[in-house]
């Protein structure tokens, strides 16, 4: 996932920006949001909310900023009114570190 958002975004020289380049787009996009997840408590790996909170944190430390872009990170919703997994995600001072005080969550 490092690499990716660093092929993405980054504007340094480096074999990932290297290799963008080399598939033809000079410039690195102008990323804003990344998603981390998708419908976790159901088809995306039937998560209980605890799980996901720790998943998220681990695969948000991937998630660097380069060359001035800033990534906003984007948390998996609940399914329905899954209150808890909110809460779960809201209540977790890691989660909250990891998004810097930007926490969205997609409610579906």
């Amino acid at each position: 996932m490092a690499e990716w958002v660093e092929y993405l975004t980054s504007d340094a020289v480096s074999p990932m920006t290297n290799l963008r380049k080399e598939n033809g787009r000079d410039k690195p996009w102008n990323v804003k949001y990344f998603a981390i997840g998708n419908e976790n408590w159901g088809c995306g790996g039937n998560m209980t909310d605890e799980f996901y909170a720790n998943t998220m944190k681990q695969y948000s430390t991937f998630l660097g900023n380069y060359s001035g872009n800033q990534l906003y990170r984007v948390a998996c919703g609940p399914n329905d009114y899954n209150f808890s997994w909110t809460e779960t995600l809201m209540k977790d001072a890691g989660t909250r570190a990891m998004f810097q005080g930007c926490l969205y969550i997609i409610i579906l």
